[in-house]
């Protein structure tokens, strides 16, 4: 084994699985594949299925949410495209799980609940036990400004950074990367309004938007957690 794979395996051992330890079950008709990776996403908690077209990942979030509301005995919110949260409703039908097509948080049932992208800003996040994002059409063409672009391509650095800071033993390769990306995402936020104002209605520019914002807070948590440091949940 290479210094650097030597390296991150000593490394992985800093972001511990955030999931169910204990015993859950998973709804009848899954197959065995989507029963395989939604187990180990429910084990690990924060998580991505990255499967491909067709294998099923309506399923397994479903599946996914299903394990994490028995589990904590709170509400789930899977937050959806247009025109996607109906044929989840369906496909939790399917399964023999209910599920709640949710306007605003009025409508938030004891169960799983299903809304779009477009409707977040009425729910309240701390309601809600666990969310899952399915997948959801982001367009980097959006993000025109200058500073969006500085911080996408601070964001794209990253790995390259660690590589280095490995291969080089210069973690402070890694901090330094780190203050930069914040003064960034700072000029980003200056100049960009992340949410829509007053009446606005969202559209897929504050969509791309929000996705940048989450892509940032998970790449400095991401490099805090190489450092030893824990990130903040909020500030």
């Amino acid at each position: 084994m290479s210094d650097y794979d030597d390296y991150i395996m000593r490394k992985l051992s800093r972001v511990p699985p955030t999931g169910i330890a204990g015993d859950f079950s998973m709804p009848r008709g899954l197959f065995p594949h989507q029963s395989a990776l939604t187990t180990w996403a429910v084990r690990r908690g924060r998580s991505a299925i990255f499967a491909d077209t067709g294998l099923g990942k309506s399923r397994m979030q479903i599946a996914w949410a299903d394990a994490v509301r028995k589990h904590t005995g709170r509400p789930v919110l899977i937050l959806a495209p247009l025109a996607v949260a109906s044929q989840t409703v369906l496909e939790g039908a399917a399964l023999a799980v209910e599920i709640q097509h949710c306007r605003d948080g009025a409508e938030v049932g004891p169960g799983i609940n299903i809304t779009n992208y477009d409707r977040l800003h009425r729910f309240d996040p701390s309601v809600f036990g666990a969310v899952v994002l399915d997948e959801s059409s982001f367009d980097p063409s959006l993000l025109s400004v200058e500073q969006e672009g500085a911080l996408l391509r601070a964001l794209a650095d990253y790995p390259r950074v660690v590589a280095r800071a490995a291969e080089l033993r210069e973690p402070h390769r890694v901090a330094r990367y780190l203050e930069d990306t914040a003064a960034a995402f700072h000029k980003f936020y200056d100049v960009a309004h992340v949410l829509p104002k007053g009446d606005e209605e969202p559209s897929d520019l504050h969509r791309a938007r929000l996705m940048l914002v989450s892509a940032t807070r998970q790449v400095i948590a991401n490099g805090l957690g190489l450092l030893g440091v824990s990130a903040p949940e909020r500030m």
